[in-house]
């Protein structure tokens, strides 16, 4: 009987090392594409993060373009001429005139009877005072809107607020005069008592100017009344650009006339500020909207 041996060995040092540098050539090209993705994925979510802010910036002025001027004064433009902003190192900008910053807004649904002398006024409104925004406290005006003219002079403050049936109570700063009857129509508008319409500046700001916007970027502030600090909109910008169009078919962006234009080209850059990689490349989208403007003086 024969007896067959067999021969048992393993893997040779040439063998092994053959192995080793398939799995490291493979693991390494796996390891690459995984990371080829994740940057990818980085670099998509900051640029939905400034398409989502340009989005906001153009919203929130178009919001302010199409209400300027709205219930205004006959004589007040909705843009005006601008404000002097060295006080706060700000640069350029643009300036709206506004009934209400805010947006507030009653509407008043009932004749009163005199308020000769009183030292407060109870007015029914349409809808729900605290729902539209209105707190105890706020300073009003009381706005006629045949002629856009104010109702009662002075200071008119908030001192109660009804659910039902909706309404505000009011206290002047002086009794109320003889002469003057509040109408059905009428409108209560929160604002400033210390002007006579509100202004909205929007301008660009960085970190040097606005503690609220990011180290290293721009930002888009809106400043009420030329009082700081002004409110950060958006960020991750790069810049801001304003043209004017007129009834004439022109469009410029140093305005002359406010009464002719017609409508505002608002285009707003924005810009990606992390850096993922050492060769990072920033990337940038525009936005750009033709805002008309509603409520136009015309003469």
């Amino acid at each position: 009987m024969k007896t067959f041996l067999r021969e048992n060995r393993g893997f040779t040092l040439v063998e092994m090392l053959v192995v080793s540098v398939i799995l490291g050539i493979v693991i390494g090209a796996v390891y690459s594409l995984y990371l080829t993705h994740m940057k990818n994925a980085y670099n998509q979510d900051e640029v939905v993060e400034v398409q989502q802010n340009l989005r906001i910036a153009i919203d929130t002025l178009s919001r302010d373009f199409k209400m300027a001027g709205m219930l205004a004064p006959l004589t007040n433009n909705p843009l005006s001429e601008g404000l002097p902003l060295t006080l706060h190192n700000y640069s350029s900008s643009v300036t709206l005139n506004s009934t209400s910053a805010g947006g507030r807004f009653a509407r008043i649904t009932q004749d009163s009877s005199t308020i000769s002398g009183t030292s407060s006024f109870t007015a029914n409104v349409a809808f729900s005072p605290v729902l539209d925004g209105f707190v105890i406290g706020d300073t009003v005006k009381i706005i006629r809107p045949f002629d856009n003219s104010r109702v009662l002079s002075g200071t008119l403050v908030v001192s109660a607020l009804n659910t039902t049936p909706p309404s505000i109570t009011i206290t002047p700063s002086v009794p109320f005069p003889s002469s003057e009857i509040i109408k059905a129509g009428d409108i209560f508008a929160k604002s400033s008592p210390a002007v006579v319409s509100d202004t909205i500046t929007y301008l660009m700001v960085t970190n040097a100017t606005s503690s609220d916007c990011p180290v290293g970027q721009s930002c888009l502030a809106r400043l009420v009344n030329n009082v700081a600090p002004a409110t950060i909109i958006a960020s991750n910008l790069s810049s801001l650009r304003f043209s004017y169009l007129y009834d004439i078919d022109s469009e410029d962006n140093n305005p002359s006339d406010p009464n002719k234009i017609r409508a505002v080209r608002v285009t707003i850059t924005g810009v990606t500020t992390k850096r993922t990689d050492p060769n990072w490349v920033p990337k940038s989208r525009q936005l750009t909207s033709v805002v008309k403007i509603r409520n136009r003086r015309i003469y």
